[in-house]
């Protein structure tokens, strides 16, 4: 790369994904950037963040996260990337051990401290607050809707076999304090009220 300014670059695959970035020139590191899924086209965000927004029929979060595992961290004295944005929406939107929303919208943005949004689905609606540390006060899950549905006829054993590979556990003390609040919950068209439940480490875990 060449020692000048940065360097604007694009990439499209198909009619599903388009990407507008902008590269530094000398090491090639993406300064800003923002991939579209659907078929629109993508421009260059005007601040120095990563974006991804558009609209997908599915959504597998636990295969994203199982993809960031694999993400290196950067090297010491390498520049930090850019924080990224997220406004999706997706008919369906998997998350892992059997667990589906749908008809889902989804924002969240990235700062260097935490993750915060707000998602709406057919099956919840709310807001959320995930610190990056343990130590950086609660994680924060606050819906004004949940709605739950449960099979009684369906066996544990059913259940269990449908969750399929588990993804590696995460070492407890790397996991912030919760608290979750619900406003209406809802177990298969039941009103149950109002729930909150507050989870922190004890002394020895």
């Amino acid at each position: 790369f060449a020692d000048e300014g940065p360097i604007n670059a694009t990439a499209r695959s198909g009619s599903d994904l388009d990407l507008a970035a902008q590269l530094d020139a000398a090491t090639g590191r993406p300064l800003r950037a923002n991939l579209v899924l659907g078929g629109a086209r993508a421009d260059v965000p005007r601040a120095d963040r990563l974006t991804l927004r558009g609209r997908a029929p599915a959504l597998d979060v636990a295969a994203w996260l199982a993809w960031a595992d694999t993400l290196p961290p950067p090297a010491e004295g390498e520049p930090r990337r850019p924080p990224l944005d997220v406004e999706l929406a997706a008919d369906r939107l998997l998350l892992g051990e059997g667990g589906v929303l749908t008809d889902v919208r989804l924002g969240a943005q990235e700062t260097p401290d935490l993750w915060q949004g707000e998602v709406a689905a057919a099956e919840l609606e709310g807001s959320f607050r995930y610190p990056r540390k343990s130590d950086a006060g609660s994680a924060s899950l606050s819906l004004g809707r949940l709605s739950l549905r449960t099979d009684p006829t369906r066996s544990p054993t059913e259940a269990s076999a449908a969750k399929g590979a588990k993804r590696p556990l995460q070492d407890p003390r790397e996991i912030p304090a919760a608290i979750v609040e619900v406003k209406r919950l809802q177990l298969n068209g039941y009103d149950l009220g109002n729930a909150r439940l507050a989870a922190g480490r004890v002394e020895k875990g």
